[in-house]
């Protein structure tokens, strides 16, 4: 059965409220699962089978301008992450400059951890 992607925010007395879609990332058909949001709020990365991707499950990312705002359309993060195999759990450094995630061979068994790291871009 296919996942999708629900936030569910804090309320005034400190619980959370019921899980609300995140119509943005979720592909219906797809299996999208694990997601990971920076800690500024304005990416998330996650696991998802959904078309476009080289394997069973890829890893997918999402940006937005800031915390309140719609998310972008999913992007494969492409084949320096990506294989045919299955990645998933992927998760952000604090700095968001490494990404952490687990690759299995598509066919099931044992897996591994991998780590890939990125410049931190400068603006204007």
């Amino acid at each position: 059965m296919p996942g999708d992607i629900f936030v569910s925010k804090m309320g005034a007395g400190g619980t959370f409220g019921p899980g609300e879609l995140v119509v943005e990332v979720s592909d219906s058909t797809a299996n999208d699962i694990q997601p990971n949001v920076s800690k500024n709020g304005r990416e998330m990365v996650f696991s998802s089978s959904r078309s476009g991707g080289s394997g069973s499950q890829d890893i997918w990312v999402a940006t937005r301008e800031n915390g309140g705002d719609s998310w972008s359309q999913p992007e494969n993060l492409g084949p320096n992450v990506n294989t045919s195999d299955s990645e998933s759990r992927p998760s952000l450094s604090w700095d968001a400059e490494m990404l952490y995630f687990g690759r299995a061979p598509a066919a099931g068994g044992p897996g591994n951890v991998y780590v890939t790291t990125r410049s931190k871009v400068s603006g204007p």
